[in-house]
């Protein structure tokens, strides 16, 4: 879409859990190794905890800390 010229910008940002060592180990790196250098560029792999302490970090609304509590419940076991 960015090279058709449809959007200016594009990230893509895959969650995953810390404790998933699989995840963290093998799939990441082996499918950042099958991205162009563009896709590489706009690709974010994130663990779960980190989007979660960086909402609390930079989210500044009602009821925030309640809501990223219930993601951690629902996210994390």
């Amino acid at each position: 879409m960015v090279l058709k010229g449809d959007i200016s910008r594009y990230t893509s940002i895959t969650l995953y859990p810390k404790a998933n060592v699989h995840f963290h180990c093998h799939a990441m790196p082996d499918y950042r190794e099958l991205l162009s250098p563009e896709g590489e560029k706009s690709f974010i792999p994130l663990t779960y905890e980190d989007i979660f302490s960086l909402i609390e970090k930079h989210i500044n609304i009602e009821n925030t800390k309640e809501w990223v509590e219930y993601l951690k419940r629902r996210y994390l076991f």
